[in-house]
């Protein structure tokens, strides 16, 4: 089929007001045969088309002016080739496009200019008959906005204002409704605007203006909020000034009003040093609110600081405020606390000092003083509960109560002097008697509690000449061939008296060469058995460098020494 290409169009113009409204006009005179030709779609005379299949229309989308037609059925074509006219200027080609697009997106458009397009078929050496012309004027009533996060508040003082005005070549932006000293502007999308520096509700009064027309003023507010504070935070509990579990918190905030009024939309969040943060609710009413219910699992904490952030609606953030009432929870007793417990139903009581959870290094280190070989390697011990140990060793006059007999003599006989002559089994005969509420230390036990946070030789430090000694511990060179009363020389950290010297304490552990495979639990080490079991912390015939706190010996479970003695453990209650 031969294409002829003619064209002669009238334009007919409909300025687009008011959001877009397009003008399509279609008029073409074509140089046709005399004859109809039906199956020619560019016929004027085809009844089906009347001469344009394309059936062109145009919309403002996708970013530009979108131009949508219909596939015209001819064979031989290539495709199709859109051409513009800008305002005044001639058509010109705009972009080719292939047989299979029905369509063809302009973003070269330009605010307040006028396009006139068309298409056209085309073949590999030639162009087919043009589309009717479609006209599209840029042309929108003009808006504006305030750019924010936060609508309709801002904590901004500079703000973004943006601008939708198509159509219109020029506005002026000003804070109140009177333009009259305020410059006209050329047209551009955004601007940048100064709120002020007082805090309060802000408007801004925008006009525009083209060739033939003015418009506005046009209207946009924004609070501007750029402070908040707090007036006040308190805290109360049910219990007393010790808090333990399923005691319950109460956490008041109040905030101080903004130039809006109440600070109702914010986020208050209290923290107390050593738990996770606690969040709180809004009442409508500037104040904030909320709870929280101690748990067994809570962190324990002594005389924690409770502090209180606030952030308002837009962001800002208050100076937090620190509770002039501090905070303690604890439950645990505290490292070293004494308590006392009855031994029995025979009237007499053992007086025993809280050891905490937490880890040693047990063992002695290569180059400490006086070392030994079995008291390697050193080894990382972790207590995940802490225990109850005696003050002092178990002393005569509760060895007599509970067993109705002293075996003692000869080395310091009194009420108050440590048992001795007692061998480890004699010991579980005691504990039986006393329904196995208490039992012995294991050795883990023992170093840890001796130590209490202390790594050098001694609790009360190195002692490399043995200046101090005298104080501390009963041992040979300060003792009179005997024991002495419990409690006559200083303790430790942990409260507890003679854990170096007097008399050696029997441990629950068989005694192992070396700690290699030792438990890093703090439990006892009972197997595999051994030939004998352990004691700790030398005696009052020993020189001074057996009093060392990682010293120890062996001996077997049925052996009685008139320097062997024990102290007691008891577990959680």
């Amino acid at each position: 089929m031969n294409l002829k290409t003619k064209i002669t169009c009238k334009l007919l113009t409909f300025i687009l007001l008011h959001f877009l409204t397009l003008a399509l006009i279609i008029s073409c005179d074509l140089n046709t045969p005399s004859e109809p030709v039906p199956d020619n779609p560019i016929d004027k005379n085809n009844p089906g088309t009347r001469g344009d299949p394309y059936n062109l229309q145009a919309e403002i989308a996708d970013g530009g002016i979108r131009l949508t037609w219909q596939a015209v059925d001819i064979s031989g074509l290539a495709g199709y080739n859109v051409y513009r006219k800008d305002n005044n200027s001639t058509f010109s080609l705009l972009a080719e496009c292939a047989l299979q697009r029905v369509s063809y997106t302009d973003r070269t458009i330009q605010n307040g200019h006028r396009y006139e397009y068309y298409v056209v078929v085309r073949s590999a050496t030639a162009e087919g008959d043009s589309s009717n012309i479609t006209t599209v004027v840029i042309v929108t009533d003009p808006y504006f906005v305030i750019v924010c996060d936060n609508h309709p508040f801002t904590n901004n003082q500079i703000s973004l204002i943006a601008i939708n005005a198509f159509g219109w070549t020029h506005f002026k932006i000003s804070p109140t409704s009177d333009s009259t000293n305020v410059d006209w502007q050329s047209y551009r999308d955004t601007i940048q605007w100064d709120l002020g520096n007082m805090d309060g509700w802000k408007y801004v009064y925008g006009w525009f203006r083209n060739e033939n027309n003015l418009f506005g003023p046009i209207i946009d507010s924004i609070g501007l909020d750029t402070r908040a504070s707090i007036s006040s935070f308190t805290w109360s509990a049910t219990g007393g000034d010790t808090l333990v579990p399923n005691d319950r918190i109460t956490f008041t905030m109040q905030t101080s009003d903004d130039a809006f009024g109440l600070e109702t939309d914010g986020s208050a969040i209290v923290t107390v040093e050593g738990w996770n943060p606690i969040l709180l609710a809004s009442n409508a009413d500037g104040s904030y609110t909320g709870y929280y219910i101690i748990k067994s699992e809570t962190p324990e904490v002594s005389n924690a600081r409770v502090t209180v952030s606030f952030t308002d609606r837009v962001g800002n953030d208050a100076a937090s405020v620190t509770a002039g009432q501090r905070l303690t929870a604890w439950w645990s007793p505290a490292p070293g606390i004494e308590r006392e417990f009855p031994l029995g139903n025979t009237g007499e009581t053992i007086v025993m000092c809280w050891i905490p959870a937490g880890s040693f290094d047990m063992g002695s280190p290569n180059g400490e003083q006086d070392r030994n070989d079995d008291e390697e390697p050193v080894h990382r011990v972790t207590f995940s509960d802490g225990f109850w140990i005696g003050k002092y060793e178990v002393t005569q006059v509760q060895w007599e109560a509970v067993t109705n007999y002293n075996p003692s003599h000869d080395y310091g006989v009194g009420d108050n002097h440590p048992v001795y002559y007692v061998s480890w089994d004699d010991i579980q005969d005691f504990e039986s008697a006393l329904d196995n509420e208490f039992r012995l230390p294991s050795e883990a036990e023992w170093e840890y509690a001796c130590r209490a946070g202390t790594t050098t030789r001694f609790y009360w430090g190195d002692d490399s000449g043995y200046d101090d000694i005298d104080r501390y511990a009963v041992y040979l060179g300060n003792s009179i061939g005997r024991t002495e009363e419990v409690g006559t020389k200083l303790p430790n950290a942990w409260n507890l008296y003679d854990m170096n010297g007097n008399v050696y304490e029997w441990c629950e552990d068989w005694k192992h060469s070396n700690y290699n495979d030792a438990p890093n639990d703090g439990s006892a080490w009972v197997s595999p058995s051994r030939s004998s079991r352990v004691l700790r912390g030398g005696s009052w015939c020993n020189d001074p460098w057996y009093c060392r706190s990682a010293y120890r010996i062996g001996n077997t479970p049925v052996s009685r020494h008139g320097d062997y003695g024990f102290r007691l453990v008891r577990g959680v209650d």
